[in-house]
């Protein structure tokens, strides 16, 4: 008796995990890109909430200087590998005095547009991902 009439004759059908590999192969590929872009996306939010911390944090001391406050978030941007040219940056203090006092508040609000591997696959756009904060001004440098 040859090893495939017995096989057949236990009931195991040849190709069988092939095909069942080529059914799941795809679900699972298209799971593991979700859970990196997940992945990725968490990672650019931290480095853009770190980027409007960072605004802030100089707009407190500095906050006349409206062009170095877009550098220390461009610096911040950079350093975690996202371009700064993408990013919308908005400075606002609360209220609105020119020019601000000390006590003012300040907000950083920044708008980075992240392209999803997944979604460029789906055909979906880059989706928004923000961040601001707030701080209070505390030194006025002339």
């Amino acid at each position: 008796m040859t090893a495939v009439n017995k096989r057949l004759r236990d009931g195991s059908r040849p190709g069988q995990s092939l095909v069942e590999m080529a059914l799941v192969l795809p679900l699972l590929m298209i799971l593991l890109v979700g859970v990196v872009d997940v992945g990725r996306a968490m990672f650019a939010k931290i480095a853009i909430t770190n980027a409007s911390r960072e605004g802030a944090r100089y707009a407190s001391r500095y906050p006349t200087y409206s062009t170095k406050i877009r550098e220390a978030v461009e610096l911040e941007l950079e350093a975690n590998g996202l371009e700064p040219t993408d990013v919308d940056l908005q400075v606002s203090f609360d209220p609105e005095n020119s020019p601000p006092r000390l006590g003012d508040e300040v907000t950083v609000a920044l708008a980075y547009p992240y392209d999803m591997i997944l979604g460029g696959i789906l055909g979906m756009g880059p989706i928004d991902i923000g961040a601001a904060t707030r701080m209070i001004v505390v030194n006025i440098v002339e």
